[in-house]
This record gives C-alpha cells, sequence and structure tokens, in this order.
C-alpha cells in the first residue's frame, strides 16, 4: 500500500498561511509509540502529521523482508529517508542504490522511486517529506550519504553542527546533525523561515520549545514550528539529532555557510553572556 500517492495530481495545499496559534511543538517516541498496521506489509508510524505542521511530515515504516514497495511518484514533495535497521535498496532516476543502518537519502521531488528491503532483514527507516510551495525544480539530484557525522562541522559555542544536505542542494529542505556536549544549553532562537523536526541519535537532555520543557532520549522525535522560541540542553551526556528543516517562506539564505556567518556572532554573545532573549 503506497503512502505516497501521485503528489503532483494534488492541488498544492497552502498551509503556511495556517495561523501560527494552531502550530505547537510535537513530540513522539518512536520507542514507545506501537506501529499501526495500514497494510499487510507496511506498518507505520505517524510522527509528524501533516495537518500538525506548515510543510513536514515524518513517518516510521517497518517492511517485511523482500517486499518492494509501490513505484512512488512524488510531484509535490521532496523526500529523506534515514535507514535505523535492516537492509535494503532504493531505484531512482535509473540508478539503485543500496541501503544499510544510518544511511541518508534526498530524493527531489521530480524522482520516481521504488523501495525494496532485503530478503533477510526487514527495513526500517524514517520517512520525511517536505511539502513545496513552488512548482518542482527538475535541476535537483538525489544525493545518498553513508556517514553523516563526515561532513563540514561549524561550531556555534553551545553545539557543533555537521552538515549533511545543504539548502542549496535542495529545493525545500536542509539536514544537518547537531551535537550538545554535557549540560551544554543553547540561546533562545526562533526561526520565521523554517520549521525544524529533530530526531535524537544519542544521548539525553531537554528541549524546550515556546515554554514546554521535554525531556528527550533516542528514537524521540520533537518538531518545532516556525518561528517559535525554542532551545535545548544536554544532560550528564552528550546529546545528539538529526536536525531536518523545511524552508516555509522564501529562502533567506542560499547556503547554510551564509547563514552561519551571518548569525553566529549575535548567537555566540548571547550564549556567551547566558542572555534570555530571542534571536536568529
Amino acid at each position: 500500500m503506497p503512502l505516497f500517492m501521485h503528489g503532483k495530481n494534488r492541488k498544492l495545499k497552502n498551509s503556511y498561511q495556517k495561523n501560527k496559534e494552531n502550530l505547537k511543538m510535537i513530540y513522539h517516541s518512536t520507542v514507545r509509540n506501537p506501529q499501526i498496521p495500514t497494510g499487510k506489509t507496511d506498518p507505520v508510524q505517524v510522527c509528524i502529521p501533516r495537518e500538525g505542521s506548515a510543510r513536514t511530515r515524518m513517518l516510521l515504516c517497518d517492511w517485511e523482508s523482500g517486499v518492494p514497495e509501490y513505484p512512488v511518484q512524488q510531484g509535490n514533495e521532496e523526500f529523506i529517508f534515514y535507514i535505523l535497521e535492516g537492509e535494503g535498496s532504493i531505484s531512482s532516476e535509473n540508478a539503485k542504490l543500496e541501503l544499510k543502518k544510518d544511511t541518508f537519502v534526498y530524493l527531489p521531488s521530480h524522482c520516481t522511486w521504488q523501495l525494496e528491503s532485503s530478503k533477510d532483514k526487514p527495513l526500517k527507516h524514517l520517512l520525511f517529506s517536505a511539502l513545496l510551495n513552488r512548482e518542482p525544480s527538475t535541476h535537483r539530484q538525489s544525493k545518498i550519504v553513508n556517514d553523516i557525522m563526515g561532513g563540514r562541522r561549524y561550531e556555534f559555542g553551545s553545539n557543533s553542527t555537521i552538515l549533511v544536505l545543504d539548502r542549496a542542494e535542495a529545493e525545500q529542505c536542509e539536514t544537518t546533525v547537531v551535537s550538545w556536549p554535557p549540560h551544554n544549553r543553547g540561546a533562545m532562537v526562533a526561526h520565521n523561515d523554517k520549521e525544524q523536526t529533530f530526531y535524537v541519535l544519542s544521548g539525553s537532555g531537554n528541549v524546550t520549545v515556546d515554554g514546554e520543557t521535554r525531556k528527550v532520549s533516542p528514537g524521540d522525535i520533537i518538531f518545532v514550528p516556525f518561528n517559535t522560541p525554542h532551545t535545548t540542553e544536554a544532560g550528564d551526556e552528550t546529546l545528539t539529532y538529526l536536525c531536518i528543516n523545511t524552508i516555509v517562506a522564501e529562502k533567506k539564505y542560499t547556503t547554510f555557510d551564509e547563514m552561519y556567518h551571518l548569525v553566529i556572532g549575535d548567537r555566540m554573545r548571547r550564549w556567551k553572556e547566558k542572555d534570555d532573549s530571542v534571536g536568529l
């Protein structure tokens, strides 16, 4: 049973026009929440429903060994896969990519793809999608990353961030890995151009969004609406999460590097001075 059917035949939903007050932090545990079978071979957890965000959706999918997904034509969505367990492959653009634990795959909206688990091991993965607010581009290329910790590193003082997928490589999303040393707390920030999804890879700590604080540990997902104050504080060990950004407004910056050099001065100052004001 396909999870996304022929998106190009649907009308673009202008969900960015939702009132901000209707968008709240979403907390979901992929460890403690049960899977919901939507067919014989595709039990899923709906981690972030489309109606709970401006342009984001995230599912946790578990495919049986040797069972292929139906071919999916994306249309008005771009997808990110992150493999949690098992092995398999994804066929797209006349190429077949091998998948294993911790593999990251980006597929732009013009791709048609088909996923298949191996004959020996079921395939468990996160499936993220960003709904486009413009016509799909045919110029973006798919990307596979086997080592998400191997990208360029950016230091923010309170945390270090590794770039996995630059916004210049995608249509409307961006991905990093963020690590917070023990007991480090970040400056309070709010982003008026993007909403964020955190998937905790290791460690523990607290994430505060609009005054609400949640304890997080591996397998937890936090959704942060756009233009909403938030911060993170690590516990007794380093807290690391995958951060997927969905651009919901016109891109203010063309690359992550450009954004970093524009915000780092003020953010570093506020962190060092323990300034609780909200910044970028």
